[in-house]
């Protein structure tokens, strides 16, 4: 029986038109594609991979707990110097 996770991504629009996707509790877990579904089975199976390595690593599989609610924002930053 296999074990299922859940991850939150963000998918951003690149700025060839494309797709990039990451997934924040993964470090440097990121895809891109041409089209948003591309993309979607892209971090699927970069997600997939990465934790097989943690796995075979000895790892831990980091998780947060689902349901909560997420809010993606912009801010603005002004760097005096």
């Amino acid at each position: 029986m296999a074990d299922e996770y859940i991850f939150k991504v963000l998918f951003e629009r690149a700025d060839d038109g494309g797709y990039v996707a990451s997934v924040p509790i993964l470090p440097s877990c990121y895809a891109s594609g041409p089209t948003l579904e591309t993309t979607r089975q892209r971090i699927v199976e970069a997600i997939r991979c990465y934790c097989l390595n943690q796995l075979e690593l000895g790892g831990p599989i980091p998780q947060k707990r689902t349901g909560l609610p997420v809010m993606v924002d912009e801010v603005k930053v002004r760097l005096e110097v």
